[in-house]
C-alpha cells in the first residue's frame, strides 16, 4: 500500500513541479523563461466590450512562442445580475456568458492579435408577472479579432485593444455587426 501512494506521489510531482532542475531554483527558471521568449505566459485582465460584449474577466495562457510568433488561449466570463426594478442596462433578467478564444501574436513587446473567438450569452427569464415557464434563452456569438497586444516583460503590465467583428446566431436568425474592445491587465 505504501509503494502505491509513493508512485501516486511521484507522479503528481511530475505534473506540479516540471520546470525544477538541479541547481537551478523556480526564480531562475521562470526568468529564464521570461527572457528567452519576452513574454510572460499567464494573464489576467479587464476587457471592456470586447467579447464579452461589454464587460468581460479573462484569463490568456500562451501556449506556444517562437521568436516574435506565438499563440495564446483565453476565456472570459461575463454576469449581469437582475435588479429589483427588472432592469439592468439593455437586460430584464439574470445574463450571463463564457468567451473562449484562440489567437495568434506577432512581436516583441508590441504585437500584432489575430484571433478566433466564441462566445455564448445564457440569458435565464423569469417573469412572474407573466405565465410563461422559466426558461433559457442561448445567443451564441462567433468573433475575429484584429488589434493591438503590448505586454511589459519586466513588470508584467498587459494592454490590448482590437476591433472585433462578429456574427450573432439565435433561433430567429443570423447578424453581422462590428465591435471593439480594450483591456487591462497583469501578466506573470
Amino acid at each position: 500500500m505504501k509503494i502505491k501512494h509513493i508512485i501516486i506521489f511521484a507522479m503528481l510531482s511530475l505534473f506540479i513541479f516540471p520546470g525544477l532542475h538541479a541547481q537551478e531554483t523556480v526564480k531562475d527558471s521562470l526568468e529564464s523563461d521570461i527572457d528567452k521568449n519576452d513574454t510572460r505566459k499567464n494573464t489576467v485582465y479587464f476587457e471592456l466590450l470586447g467579447n464579452g460584449m461589454f464587460y468581460s474577466f479573462c484569463y490568456d495562457r500562451v501556449i506556444f512562442q517562437k521568436n516574435e510568433n506565438g499563440l495564446s488561449v483565453s476565456m472570459g466570463l461575463t454576469y449581469f445580475p437582475r435588479n429589483s426594478n427588472d432592469i439592468w442596462l439593455f437586460f430584464p433578467h439574470n445574463s450571463g456568458s463564457v468567451s473562449p478564444q484562440i489567437n495568434y501574436f506577432k512581436g516583441n513587446k508590441h504585437k500584432l492579435e489575430l484571433g478566433l473567438g466564441y462566445t455564448i450569452s445564457i440569458n435565464y427569464i423569469d417573469n412572474p408577472s407573466q405565465v410563461v415557464e422559466p426558461k433559457f434563452i442561448y445567443i451564441h456569438f462567433i468573433f475575429a479579432r484584429i488589434g493591438y497586444r503590448y505586454q511589459n516583460p519586466k513588470n508584467g503590465l498587459f494592454l490590448k485593444g482590437a476591433f472585433l467583428p462578429y456574427v450573432a446566431v439565435n433561433k430567429h436568425g443570423m447578424l453581422l455587426l462590428p465591435h471593439i474592445g480594450i483591456a487591462i491587465g497583469k501578466s506573470f
